[in-house]
């Protein structure tokens, strides 16, 4: 195969990946914008912790339950950290989710809200870049080159 074709395969592969990331990183935030601008706040207790790992990390998962309209509803959030006492149990968070869908809050601080997204964003970024560097290389040769076929 050309090598040319390859990289362009490889850079189109690249910038995918990138806009995967870049469109799942803005449409929670814009989810989490959207629910805590028009929703309901309240309080969830932290009721049990798992830790869970795999080969890439350690990942701690909070299991939280709040209650509405006489309803007792839970919710997850994980943090992609060894520390298991980033939230205790029993410890109350601040959530907020809108009153027609109570059973998809989420947590109502900034850090919790947008960590994970950011580092997506970034990440979907950098990917982006690449891939446009790797065209760049491809479809526009450097001056020197150029220059030499000149002569």
């Amino acid at each position: 195969m050309n090598k040319n074709i390859i990289s362009i395969l490889l850079a189109f592969f690249i910038a995918i990946i990138g806009l995967i990331f870049l469109i799942y990183s803005i449409v929670n935030i814009n989810r989490s914008y959207v629910i805590i601008k028009n929703g309901v706040s309240g309080k969830a207790t932290v009721y049990k912790i798992e830790r869970r790992t795999n080969s890439d990390m350690d990942l701690v998962v909070f299991f939280m339950k709040f209650n509405y309209n006489n309803k007792l509803y839970t919710i997850r959030n994980s943090v992609a950290d060894s520390d298991s006492t980033y939230y205790k149990i029993g410890q109350e968070v601040p959530v907020a989710f809108l009153t027609s869908e109570p059973e998809k809050a989420v947590i109502n601080n900034k850090k919790e809200r947008y960590e994970g997204y950011i580092f997506h964003l970034s990440f979907g970024t950098l990917f982006v870049f690449i891939s446009a560097f790797v065209f760049k290389i491809i479809f526009l040769p450097s001056r020197n080159k150029n220059s030499k076929q000149e002569l």
